[in-house]
């Protein structure tokens, strides 16, 4: 197909230069039309305590809706952690909003969001302290998550944002299980 259309460019007498800029610009949209999530992965060891913790770190979500000054641009990525016998999900937000209602017993703040998967709708408790931009998901919902994951190929999470209201954002998690899989097991 790809040859087909560098001819059609030909006998349109089209310039070099547009020619040079009409195949970056298709080669680009042939490769992001890719519908696998790409995880990114990275290691952490720790040489004194013998140990090592892996993340796998989803592509960037946007809310629905903008949010307000200075929260603008506000992204979110899932993250999931594994060591040798655990694992952990949360949420990084590059800036964060959230309300929150209700303390735990380490004075963390705790929220409900919503997750949407497979057109069914859950509420997961997370919490997080003041001034982080992680939103850990307790330790009782954490299996849930990942089961939300592994199972759908994007979900919905819904946070409150103070001023702004209630915002979901679309996770891209094809390909988890298999990045799991390969890095987790």
């Amino acid at each position: 197909m790809l040859l087909l259309l560098i001819g059609s460019l030909d006998t349109l007498k089209i310039n070099v230069y547009m020619k040079k800029h009409f195949l970056i610009i298709l080669v680009a949209l042939l490769l992001s039309g890719n519908a696998d999530a790409e995880w990114t992965v990275t290691t952490d060891k720790n040489e004194f305590e013998n140990t090592k913790s892996t993340y796998l770190i989803s592509e960037k979500a946007y809310p629905n809706k903008k949010l307000n000054f200075p929260y603008e641009n506000t992204e979110a990525k899932i993250i999931v952690g594994c060591s040798k016998y655990n694992e952990w999900v949360y949420f990084y937000f590059n800036v964060i909003n959230l309300n929150y209602e209700r303390f735990n017993n380490d004075r963390d703040m705790i929220a409900d969001v919503s997750v949407r998967a497979n057109d069914r709708t859950y509420v997961i408790e997370v919490y997080y302290e003041t001034g982080s931009n992680f939103i850990m998901v307790s330790s009782l919902d954490k299996k849930r998550m990942l089961k939300y994951i592994s199972n759908n190929n994007s979900i919905l999470v819904q946070f409150d944002h103070y001023g702004d209201g209630k915002r979901h954002y679309k996770f891209n998690t094809s390909n988890f299980q298999n990045t799991f899989n390969e890095n987790c097991n």
